[in-house]
């Protein structure tokens, strides 16, 4: 994947924004409350006095495509004003979404014409936005996902201009009044493939290992430029050309995959034109890639590695953990000064050990396992609990996001029918709720004892909704809620072949909700609203 911008704002300062790629500068800050990951998120607002009404930030691309990705963590806060996330062409138009005042629903622009209507209202609270554009006259793309819900999926012309070159992306506000503002977080840019939900932590110096530069104060270099905020109080510097210092750093701990490492350096020179290499040791080999003339005025310089220097590999947590990183000075008469060094970890938040039980049925049948739909390290999968509780089977029903399981948008349960006495009835288990994107499934049936799985639900007829309640009388005799917009009990007397709507549902159904009486009326429980229960003769 080409990364070209990454960061989660872990160094707490501004300053890595350019005063090109920001309205006013006064009016952006650092915000230690508001924020998805780490400990600070960037707050663009519109404070007092009011100056111009409007506020932007943007970020660079590499000015060379016209597809484009991007991930952010977005946080709209009021809905008084216009607020838009959008790319910026080479020729000043724009493409992308609008929540316009008044609203929190994301409509989709190109340029100033509005192509389609968004239809979900979003909370004032931080939301997964993952961002796709081809720029093209025809066949081009533009699509947002929220939370891992699909908002808008648009093939049409999306070049409102000369130019299909993608510059920036960029998040605007409007707004004559105090109070409203928006926040980022966790932002990713690239051109290649969608990055997917990546998060950001910092890890700073936490030693010295070789130092050569002279320090403002103090016994130790590492100590000077390991501030968050940054200090520029405090520093390491030097005139001589080819000084380095390296420095370890704090271990990197969770179980998350590291998709590449962004490496932060707070400096400048004086006179301006000094240079600096920017380094990261790992093993045997040394990456390092050179500023291009430092100002007087202190400034940021970052770089992004998506693999480690020594294996040409992803990066792990061993080697991340033993790797080094530094400067090296590139002087003639000048003398450069470093304040703060930082490595922003990118990791995915869908690639770890974190596993989450979604749902459990045991197997009345046997009476010795239990079945629990899971969501592990990224994948949906349903696995076999014996006596022991070790997991010994498991199945994979392909991949979720986490965002997309807490928004319910993909869900499993397991369902274990007792037909007691029943022969060669006893590995049967159902799986239903919805999963699958590309080919939405709502159940799911095995009858080896979970080694393999057909699709029996109707997704033709449940489109985009999902299984909320499933039970079986018999291997033939299937009953389904469905959930979302036409609420229905369905019949299969085929074991699923064909299904039949019954009844309209007053309601949505959470799983494990539904039971069949004695005298054959299909019992639903309720907590939506007052609690109830409904009866279907």
């Amino acid at each position: 994947m080409t990364t070209v911008y990454g960061t989660g704002f872990e160094m707490a300062s501004t300053g890595i924004i350019a005063a090109a790629d920001v309205l006013d500068s006064s009016r952006i800050f650092m915000d230690t409350v508001t924020f998805k990951t780490g400990a600070f998120a960037l707050a663009v607002e519109q404070p007092a006095p009011i100056t111009t009404g409007v506020n932007w930030v943007r970020f660079a691309y590499s000015g060379a495509v016209s597809e484009a990705w991007s991930t952010v963590w977005f946080a709209k806060r009021g809905s008084a004003k216009e607020t838009r996330i959008e790319f910026l062409l080479s020729d000043g138009n724009t493409v992308g979404f609008r929540a316009s005042a008044g609203t929190r629903i994301w409509d989709a622009y190109r340029g100033e014409t509005k192509i389609a209507n968004g239809t979900t209202t979003i909370p004032d609270t931080f939301q997964l936005f993952e961002i796709h554009v081809l720029v093209a006259d025809s066949g081009g793309k533009l699509d947002l996902s929220i939370n891992g819900v699909v908002e808008h999926a648009l093939t049409t012309d999306t070049k409102p201009g000369s130019s299909s070159i993608i510059d920036h992306l960029r998040f605007y506000l409007t707004g004559t009044s105090v109070g409203d503002e928006f926040n980022i977080d966790d932002l990713t840019l690239s051109e290649s493939a969608a990055p997917g939900d990546i998060r950001y932590i910092s890890k700073v110096p936490d030693g010295d290992s070789a130092v050569t530069w002279t320090r403002s104060a103090g016994g130790t270099n590492f100590s000077l430029v390991d501030e968050i905020p940054p200090s520029d109080a405090d520093y390491v510097e030097t005139a001589t050309n080819t000084n380095q210092d390296l420095y370890t750093l704090a271990d990197y701990s969770l179980s998350n995959t590291i998709k590449h490492i962004v490496q932060w350096i707070r400096g400048f020179s004086t006179p301006s034109g000094g240079e600096f290499k920017m380094q990261v040791k790992s093993g045997a080999t040394t990456s390092e890639e050179t500023t291009s003339g430092l100002a007087a005025a202190v400034e940021y310089v970052s770089r992004i590695l998506e693999t480690d220097p020594d294996t040409l590999l992803a990066w792990n947590t061993t080697g991340f953990n033993a790797a080094l990183v530094g400067q090296e000075a590139v002087v003639t008469t000048e003398t450069v000064r470093v304040t703060q060094h930082i490595i922003e970890i990118g990791f995915d938040q869908n690639s770890s050990s974190l596993l989450r039980p979604l749902g459990l049925d045991v197997d009345l049948e046997s009476g010795s396992r239990a079945w629990v739909t899971a969501w592990d390290s990224g994948t949906l999968s349903l696995k076999r609990l014996p006596a022991t509780l070790a997991s010994s089977t498991a199945f994979s029903f392909g991949a979720a996001t986490e965002a997309q399981i807490d928004a319910r948008t993909f869900f499993l349960s397991p369902y274990t029918p007792a037909f007691f006495g029943t022969a060669n009835l006893n590995d049967i288990i159902y799986v239903y709720g919805r999963w699958n994107d590309g080919a939405v499934t709502h159940i799911e049936k095995s009858t080896d004892g979970g080694a393999t799985f057909v699709d029996i639900g109707d997704s033709a007829t449940w489109g985009a909704d999902w299984v909320g309640g499933f039970f079986a009388d018999d291997a033939s005799t299937l009953f389904a809620i469905i959930n979302g917009a036409s609420p229905a009990l369905y019949r299969s007397l085929n074991g699923g072949t064909s299904w039949s709507n019954l009844s309209v549902t007053p309601f949505d159904v959470d799983p494990q909700a539904v039971s069949k009486h004695a005298d054959g009326r299909i019992l639903i429980a309720n907590r939506v609203a007052a609690a109830q229960m409904v009866a279907f003769a």
